[in-house]
């Protein structure tokens, strides 16, 4: 069996992250953003494994029922998941 290797997580404080760019669902659509989009507003990165389970909803439509705080504090949401662009739409419609 091959060995995985992953590469010990550096977190720099206070440095400009890398950028990236990736499918994201806004609204209805399938649109692409990138990191740099965002660029002078706090981000906040949501994690979470997959879309349609038991416990993610309550997380995720309380970040939902938060967006006007997060608003107008000047700060962004990106969710992030293990699931395609398409299943992340489905969750929405």
């Amino acid at each position: 069996m091959a060995e995985i290797y992953y590469s010990d997580p550096v977190v720099e404080m206070e440095k400009v992250a890398p950028d990236f760019e990736a499918p994201a669902v806004s609204g209805d659509s399938i649109v692409r953003t990138k990191l740099t989009d965002y660029r002078g507003k706090w981000i906040v990165l949501l994690f979470y494994p997959k879309d349609f389970t038991f416990v993610c909803p309550t997380e995720i439509i309380a970040f939902s029922d938060s967006k006007a705080d997060f608003d107008r504090l000047g700060a962004k949401v990106l969710a992030i998941s293990t699931d395609t662009e398409e299943v992340h739409l489905a969750w929405c419609v």
